[in-house]
């Protein structure tokens, strides 16, 4: 293994163990105090759900906030340029599941495969998972994934929560990580909706991994370190969207220029060191110019906010159930025809105290909190 090579590897484990302590971390801030977002706030596919709201009525789903959304972009230009390499760099439920697969093969000392046929039905299922989510998603307006989110069970491992509210999510959180033990990166092969979505969206990647034949020995290492069992030895340039681009066959690779990353006619190419170098950067930058801006923070009170506003900012204290709809909405600028599309309300309903309508008090609540600015006072106060 070359040097580089060496240091790729280094700070790719290094990178991807700070961001899951950096995930973690934030999980148990909003557990200790609701000032701090959830951590949905920081997923890339709550900005995908979301998509439809926020072009919709202008209004992000419940627990969503501009985080997820600059987490999307982030992702997207890194699909475009190196494919998914969120997958295989940023991912904080990938990094455990790499755990996982380095546990098993250090325990079982060989390595177990699902039979081919059996596998390539299996890997379509993630695609179902994707369509399935978003159209209930878009349909009823709520993070319809979320009871069975293995990352969020995660966050609410030490809580009560995890059995009353994310019992199915703990079930496939445990089934990810044994499926790992035995089967490297389980569910990113066969159950995650964003990988799927990634791998779609990969075809578009204007990179790729290269194979130089005339180098090449055929010792077939890449082969068997590949996570998700792509056959590298075999193919001039690996075209599949099971790529998770964590380039552990180039990293991994005894010869030096065998494999490289570059486009699909470039002679020349980039080595593991580089894209992991170039990876954190475009990642780093995205999140500094989104925080500059206040689009990027872990709290719910924004950058500059006047202290004396923040009562107002994510109280509903202001708000009884003697008040009709149509002074909450105008207060808090909240779409009308949001209610009416997702709570099947109607035009007379919001000129009614709220307690005499069929429409539970709390969802205002969590309505307001996960708005873009948590209400319709702005950044600057009201």
């Amino acid at each position: 293994m070359s040097k580089s090579n060496k240091v790729a590897k280094i700070l790719r484990i290094v990178i991807m163990t700070l961001i899951v302590i950096i995930s973690i971390t934030l999980g148990q801030l909003h557990q200790l105090s609701k000032a701090f977002l959830p951590i949905d706030s920081f997923c890339p596919f709550g900005g995908l759900e979301s998509l439809y709201s926020v072009f919709s009525y202008g209004m992000f789903l419940q627990r969503v906030a501009w985080g997820s959304l600059v987490m999307l972009a982030a992702t997207i230009i890194l699909a475009i340029v190196f494919r998914r390499s969120f997958c295989g760099y940023i991912c904080p439920l990938g990094s455990i599941q790499d755990f996982f697969g380095w546990l098993g093969d250090k325990v079982l000392k060989r390595k177990l495969e699902i039979p081919t046929k059996v596998d390539k039905w299996l890997r379509y299922l993630k695609y179902v998972v994707l369509a399935v989510v978003l159209y209930i998603t878009y349909t009823v307006g709520q993070l319809v994934i979320r009871p069975y989110d293995p990352w969020a069970a995660l966050h609410h491992i030490n809580s009560v929560e995890v059995f009353e509210k994310f019992a199915w999510g703990l079930g496939v959180l445990i089934v990810t990580m044994v499926g790992s033990f035995f089967y490297k990166r389980f569910f990113c092969k066969y159950l995650c909706p964003m990988g799927a979505f990634l791998g779609i969206l990969s075809k578009l990647g204007i990179t790729r991994i290269k194979r130089d034949s005339d180098i090449c020995t055929n010792c077939k290492i890449c082969d068997k370190k590949c996570p998700v069992n792509i056959r590298v030895s075999e193919t001039e340039q690996v075209k599949s969207a099971e790529c998770i681009s964590c380039n552990k066959c180039v990293i991994e690779c005894p010869e030096k220029g065998a494999l490289k990353i570059g486009t699909k006619k470039s002679k020349k190419g980039l080595n593991a060191l580089s894209v992991i170098s170039i990876v954190l950067v475009i990642f780093i930058i995205v999140i500094a110019l989104t925080s500059s801006i206040g689009m990027f923070r872990v709290s719910k009170i924004p950058k500059g906010f006047p202290l004396k506003s923040y009562g107002l900012y994510i109280s509903t204290d202001y708000i009884s159930e003697n008040n009709n709809l149509a002074e909450v909405c105008y207060v808090y600028r909240i779409p009308v025809d949001y209610l009416m599309y997702y709570y099947d309300l109607e035009e007379e309903d919001f000129f009614k105290p709220i307690k005499d309508i069929d429409f539970d008090y709390n969802i205002i609540v969590d309505i307001i909190e996960s708005m873009p600015t948590s209400s319709g006072c702005g950044d600057s106060g009201c």
